[in-house]
């Protein structure tokens, strides 16, 4: 069953909405239990609870298995639900980690093109220049002075911006990778540094053209215990929003570029990383509504209204950390990491 026949309403009608104003939960709206096969009794409590599946399988994005048991009293059939969601949550993470990386996929590709093709122009080039100063069977030449000259300053410069270029690429790739790479939710003892440096390169398209970006970091930081690729999606969609609050600003004429700095400091039993942008703000209306799942003050199409609720569920839930936030309408956000330097079950 779709869940806009559940709800009663479709997907866009429901962004920005909390849950319990959007549809009654069909337990608590229920009357006594009644079998399909009464007469007068109208939707069983099995029509109800098949309803609530088909609303937790729009919630998670994964289809959502049957009860085991046909008849369960409600505390048990909830239960028995929260179960199933904690099992599937997984997925749903994994899905909107490689559904972030898919939207960077263009700008990825444009920031591999670019090194890619003052390479490919080198190489030409290079090749040009050898076949010039290649001497003839009888060892005369054809090249003059001044196009030796030129050959002579130009080579070492075509052979330097080559090899940076093969290095920005990799750099690109390897960045790829990691993020990429799935932890199959174990933890381990994760260079922070190093996360912060991938997200940065891996979102660059996402914040050049808007802002600049400053990072500074406590050198030697120790290791913190966490689940890599976790951490990498609350980093990525930090950034990302970020970088969309300071397009804003760049649009509206404000300033013709913005500022993103990522600052992290070992304290005494965590590391804080704290990203802070010069942005248009949230609203005093939306304060508390932030880490609410599928509450987005972005445009239709913009955003899924999800990223920031599974921020907060993978730092507080599953790391046992902080994230919160300071902001000022029209100047600014701040938002705060904190990861424990323990590992704690969760």
């Amino acid at each position: 069953m779709p869940a806009a026949a559940v709800i009663g309403l479709a997907c866009i009608d429901t962004q920005g909405v909390p849950m319990p104003a959007t549809f009654d939960s069909p337990l608590s709206a229920a009357p006594d239990p009644v079998d399909a096969d009464d007469e007068g009794g109208g939707a069983s409590i099995d029509d109800q609870r098949q309803q609530l599946l088909s609303v937790i399988h729009a919630m998670v994005g994964q289809p959502v298995p049957p009860p085991q048991t046909a008849r369960l009293d409600e505390a048990a059939f909830l239960a028995q639900m929260l179960s199933m969601v904690r099992q599937v949550q997984p997925l749903a993470l994994h899905s909107q980690k490689l559904e972030a990386i898919g939207q960077l996929a263009a700008g990825i590709a444009h920031e591999i093109n670019t090194p890619i093709q003052f390479i490919s122009d080198n190489v030409a080039f290079l090749k040009q220049a050898f076949m010039l100063l290649d001497p003839r069977a009888d060892g005369s030449s054809t090249v003059n002075e001044r196009q030796l000259r030129y050959a002579r300053e130009q080579i070492p410069l075509a052979f330097e911006q080559t090899i940076e270029g093969l290095q920005r690429v990799i750099l690109i790739v390897s960045a790829m990778k990691r993020l990429s790479h799935a932890s199959n939710g174990q933890r381990d003892s994760v260079d922070m540094i190093d996360i912060i440096n991938t997200t940065s390169v891996v979102s660059r398209n996402e914040w050049k053209y808007v802002a600049d970006m400053q990072i500074d970091v406590t050198p030697q930081m120790p290791p913190v215990p966490c689940i890599r690729d976790d951490i990498y999606s609350v980093l990525l969609n930090i950034i990302i929003n970020a970088a969309h609050a300071i397009a804003s600003q760049v649009e509206a004429g404000r300033y013709e570029k913005g500022l993103i700095q990522i600052r992290a400091r070992a304290l005494a039993d965590c590391v804080r990383i704290t990203i802070v942008d010069n942005g248009c703000g949230i609203a005093d209306t939306a304060r508390g509504r932030v880490f609410e799942p599928f509450y987005s003050t972005k445009a239709v199409g913009k955003g899924t209204g999800q990223g920031l609720a599974i921020a907060h569920s993978i730092v507080v839930q599953k790391h046992r950390g902080r994230l919160w936030f300071d902001s000022a309408p029209g100047e600014g956000t701040s938002f705060h990491i904190e990861l424990p330097l323990q590992a704690t079950s969760e």
